[in-house]
């Protein structure tokens, strides 16, 4: 038997967060409306290139035109770093359809690189977090 001085260390891991919040839980057609999604990694490693986040935001049908802030977030999505302790926000915006009725449902999605593990996910791939936000359009 050895002592606790002996025994392996365990890797630094990442522990990454997303969130997707419009801030509103009702929303009028032909209205604007903005999206924020925020990621943190409250993790002890960095997350750095060649190792990416794959962070995705498809808006679903009810939001026209979206634009991204940054644009890099557009369809198909971003590589990301993202620095142990640090978080990004980013911003989608666009005009609820005219015809919108019932609940929007908007998700964005972040996979982690192959060999990277959160541990809020265990050992298991995909590594992969969603972040959805739901809003009931009126009228």
């Amino acid at each position: 038997m050895g002592d606790l001085a002996t025994l392996p260390s365990q890797p630094l891991q990442p522990n990454i967060s997303l969130t997707k919040t419009d801030g509103l839980t009702t929303v009028i057609p032909g209205s604007t409306v903005t999206y924020s999604i925020t990621v943190s990694n409250t993790g002890a490693c960095d997350i750095t290139a060649p190792f990416l986040l794959n962070l995705s935001d498809a808006p679903p049908a009810e939001l026209q035109g979206p634009t991204w802030d940054p644009s890099s977030l557009a369809p198909p999505g971003i590589g990301l770093a993202l620095n142990a302790g640090e978080t990004k926000t980013f911003k989608v915006s666009g005009k609820i359809a005219d015809l919108a009725t019932g609940t929007i449902t908007n998700t964005a999605r972040i996979s982690l690189p192959t060999g990277i593990f959160d541990p809020d996910l265990g050992p298991l791939q995909p590594q992969v977090l969603t972040a959805t936000d739901t809003t009931q359009v009126l009228g």
